[in-house]
């Protein structure tokens, strides 16, 4: 059974909304959601030290510490490194949701028909905001505010840049209400 089309208005655009299109996620959930994510491959990537899978972690962080990092080198490039994939892998193969986008209702979709995303597009999606992190730490902070999601409160779609690359749209969908709804 196809998905239930949104129809209706979009109170926060003040227009209609085609049949069969949802409406864009908000700003909040996205960046909550982005938050969760992070929080996520964090406990992760600190559970894999403890665990000493990583065991190289804190030799190598003292070994290579290149200005304007320091030891949080190794440490941010291996977070961003997990991150990439953790994204990448959940919105090509959980149908465009991480569980952070998942718990706060969004999904990520192909702009054009609102279908799945697919590896491609997830990779080249995931790619920007990951390599801002890898930035250095003044040009981090500012990109985080700013460069992934400085579009997506400015325009109509509420798309971010990522969202520009490789033609997605990240819109309000609830899973759970969709799945109960096929199952009556």
């Amino acid at each position: 059974m196809a998905p239930k089309p949104f129809s209706g208005r979009d109170r926060s655009l003040q227009r209609p909304i085609p049949s069969g299109e949802r409406p864009p996620a908000a700003v909040w959930r996205r960046a909550a959601a982005r938050l969760v994510d992070a929080a996520v491959v964090f406990f992760v990537l600190w559970m894999l030290v403890v665990l000493r899978v990583l065991w190289f972690m804190g030799s190598l962080s003292d070994d290579v510490d290149p200005e304007p990092w320091g030891s949080a080198f190794v440490p941010t490039v291996v977070f961003v490194a997990l991150f990439l994939v953790y994204e990448v892998v959940y919105v090509a193969y959980n149908r465009g949701q991480t569980p952070g986008k998942e718990l706060l209702k969004v999904r990520v979709v192909r702009r054009s028909d609102h279908g799945e995303v697919g590896l491609g597009r997830a990779l080249v999606r995931s790619l920007l905001p990951v390599g801002v992190w890898l930035a250095s730490p003044v040009w981090l902070a500012l990109g985080l505010l700013f460069v992934p999601g400085t579009s997506a409160p400015l325009t109509q779609r509420r798309a971010a840049w990522h969202d520009h690359l490789a033609s997605t749209a990240v819109v309000h969908y609830d899973r759970r209400a969709e799945e109960e709804g096929e199952s009556e």
